[in-house]
């Protein structure tokens, strides 16, 4: 009686360990059927298996988009391409009823698995694909030579300093994929170069994160945050924190300075259309 018992569960454990290796190696392994299946999830509305496929900053972005409660698209993806990197790249797609309009999808490597980095706001409205221009700035960052900078300390400054002499690529090659986007969007608003210099106090870290302390000219002392990618530490901050250099700061204020503006032109306008009266 004990023999057929042990064959039958040697077979289960068998078993097991194949699907196992399987789902690894098919979910883990191509980017691009992660991106596939985490789309056409959004689409049908099931968030939770969405949230299985993004890492956990990706799961907090489907939590705000699932909050908004619309009706699912349920619209049929198709993946054109990717662009990838060892632990970070994008993957891109289209929308079959909307052809002409290609987006991307950012993917970072967590362990063996790729995952799919993203926000509600890409989500909900797409993210462009890179046009050809755009694409060599992302073939300099990554063929960008980081080797001398390998400490929090070190990758902190070098960090800090491409920022305020607007070196965009070295900022970028020094920096998670999260924090790429970021950059994107700061370096559209800065204006000039300020050059400070840039003194770096003092660090914790343990095995995987880390934080810098520092000062920036007479600016009082600030934080930086870095994160374990594979052998190198890079930057994991948002644009809110980089704003705190005056430079970028003023290109965010007079961003405002535009739409408040824009609004009180729109407002002018309003009050000069006539208004129905009753008889």
């Amino acid at each position: 009686m004990r023999r057929p018992l042990l064959i039958s569960l040697a077979l289960l454990l068998i078993l097991l360990a194949g699907w196992s290796s399987k789902t690894i190696h098919v979910e883990g392994g191509n980017p691009e059927k992660i991106a596939l299946k985490f789309l056409q999830a959004v689409e049908l509305g099931d968030y939770d298996a969405a949230k299985k496929l993004g890492t956990a900053k990706t799961g907090e972005e489907i939590d705000k988009l699932a909050s908004l409660d619309k009706p699912p698209k349920v619209r049929k993806v198709k993946i054109t391409g990717s662009h990838l990197g060892e632990t970070t790249g994008e993957v891109y797609y289209l929308y079959e009823n909307e052809p002409e309009k290609v987006f991307r999808l950012g993917m970072v490597k967590e362990g063996n698995s790729w995952l799919v980095e993203t926000t509600k706001i890409d989500l909900d409205m797409g993210n462009a694909a890179p046009d050809e221009a755009e694409l060599a700035r992302m073939k300099e960052v990554e063929n960008y030579n980081t080797s001398a900078w390998t400490t929090p300390k070190e990758v902190a400054k070098a960090f800090l300093d491409a920022i305020e002499t607007q070196d965009w690529i070295r900022a970028k090659a020094l920096s998670t994929e999260q924090t790429r986007q970021e950059l994107n969007s700061v370096s559209a608003l800065s204006k000039s170069a300020l050059n400070r210099e840039v003194t770096i106090l003092r660090s914790e870290e343990d095995n995987s994160a880390s934080r810098v302390y520092y000062k920036v000219g007479d600016d009082r002392e600030k934080v930086l945050n870095l994160v374990k990618s594979g052998k190198n530490w890079r930057v994991e901050t948002n644009k809110e924190e980089i704003s705190g250099n005056s430079n970028l700061k003023e290109g965010l204020e007079s961003l405002d300075e535009e739409i408040n503006k824009s609004m009180e032109g729109l407002e002018l306008k309003l009050d000069s259309v006539p208004q129905d009266t009753a008889p």
